[in-house]
């Protein structure tokens, strides 16, 4: 199937996740940073609108964590609150698929749905693409050795959390294969809703082979 012709027939075939804390956007210009990046990489121009143009925080979203998410297309835009339920990613089952692609956050994720079955009674899947290990369904990933964080450098899409944590120097970059990841001592999740300075760890012996 080709992905683009097939999500010019969505009404909004792009969207952003973005954390709310206590009625405060986290993070904003790293949303609109990779929003233009994926406007013009999509539609072949830069938007109109900034993305939280015309955006209010309901009184009901105004306290905790909550997600936004907000759904695009070259003239439009439609958002959503919903409270964020946080959930521990502790262990992962690793899954192949050298032909995925998903460079821009489409709102289609109907490949990622289906790795995401295959992981059995693992929190999620960490999914690899020649060989190397990119990113689990839901966000990049993190690994920790002698005492430093890494990424791997070809994930499947550039999250913002990512691109934050690498432009602070908290992370860096490097391929992790299947031959390597085992020399890490231990991961954790990076998505724009997950607090990376806080969030657990969980050895890498928690990532489950391929069968």
């Amino acid at each position: 199937m080709n992905m683009k012709n097939y999500l010019k027939k969505s009404t909004f075939p792009l969207f952003e996740s973005i954390g709310v804390i206590d009625g405060q956007v986290q993070h904003a210009s790293w949303h609109e940073k990779r929003y233009v990046k994926s406007f013009i990489t999509y539609f072949k121009r830069p938007p109109v609108k900034p993305l939280l143009e015309g955006i209010d925080i309901p009184n009901a979203y105004q306290k905790g964590k909550v997600k936004l998410r907000i759904s695009y297309n070259e003239n439009q835009r439609e958002w959503r609150f919903s409270n964020y339920a946080f959930s521990p990613i502790a262990h992962l089952q690793l899954v192949e698929h050298n032909a995925i692609n998903y460079e821009l956050k489409w709102e289609d994720r109907v490949l990622l749905s289906e790795l995401y079955q295959k992981r059995g009674d693992a929190d999620d899947v960490l999914i690899v693409r020649n060989g190397l290990l990119t990113d689990t369904s839901y966000g990049n990933i993190a690994f920790r050795k002698n005492g430093g964080w890494f990424t791997p450098d070809k994930p499947l899409l550039e999250g913002t959390a990512r691109a934050r944590l690498l432009a602070q120097g908290k992370i860096s970059s490097t391929p992790i294969s299947l031959e390597n990841y085992t020399k890490f001592e231990v991961f954790k999740m990076i998505n724009a809703l997950r607090d990376f300075e806080t969030d657990s760890c969980y050895s890498v012996a928690n990532i489950r082979p391929m069968s």
